[in-house]
């Protein structure tokens, strides 16, 4: 009976045990992601940025993304990519400042967007959304008659190296969601102009 008792109690204890280093684990693993930064969650600050490089890129040639169906989705590159080199050494630090400027139509009552990409992700601090979109007009009653609209938007992205002078691509697409049924969606832009700037800490 003894036995018993004590073998019950040693067992008891193990289970407590594991019981208190699961919940330390799940604790750590709680704290350890809610310190991860999101990447697309709320201000960041970046001081003292000096200003290295600027690249261009324009087109004034009309560029459209068009799908037919109910809630079909279109995406088409809006410019070449953009190669932009970080001259930093392998593990340094450069801050894009990426400045788009477009002239657009957009089908009623659909969603326009852009989506900016660097080096294949949504750039970091943005702000996009998680895949990188950011919607310029959405479910707007006149933008089919509309005469063509200017856009301006702008993102940060803050990249590491780990060649030195590391080349990052950077792709700009447009996009359009069709949000009124079954007729599909429809969006051009007439003239774009890309601004980077390439910054050191």
């Amino acid at each position: 009976m003894t036995n018993t008792t004590q073998l019950t109690g040693a067992r008891s204890k193990s289970g407590l045990a594991k019981l208190k280093l699961t919940a330390l684990v799940t604790l750590a693993a709680v704290l350890f992601f809610a310190a991860v930064p999101s990447a697309h969650a709320g201000p960041v600050i970046l001081l003292n940025r000096r200003l290295v490089t600027t690249d261009f890129e324009t087109n004034n040639m009309p560029v459209t993304a068009t799908c037919g169906g109910g809630g079909c989705m279109a995406t088409v590159p809006l410019l070449p990519v953009l190669p932009v080199m970080c001259p930093a050494a392998v593990g340094g630090t450069c801050t894009f400042y990426i400045h788009l400027e477009t002239n657009d139509a957009l089908t009623t009552p659909d969603m326009g967007r852009f989506q900016f990409l660097v080096g294949g992700a949504p750039p970091f601090p943005g702000p996009t959304d998680a895949a990188g979109f950011f919607i310029w007009d959405n479910n707007d009653p006149v933008s089919g008659i509309a005469a063509p609209v200017s856009h301006s938007y702008a993102v940060t992205a803050s990249v590491k190296n780990v060649v030195a002078g590391q080349v990052w691509p950077i792709m700009i697409n447009l996009g359009c969601v069709d949000m009124g049924g079954a007729v599909g969606c429809t969006t051009t832009t007439f003239f774009s102009n890309l601004q980077v700037t390439v910054h050191l800490p």
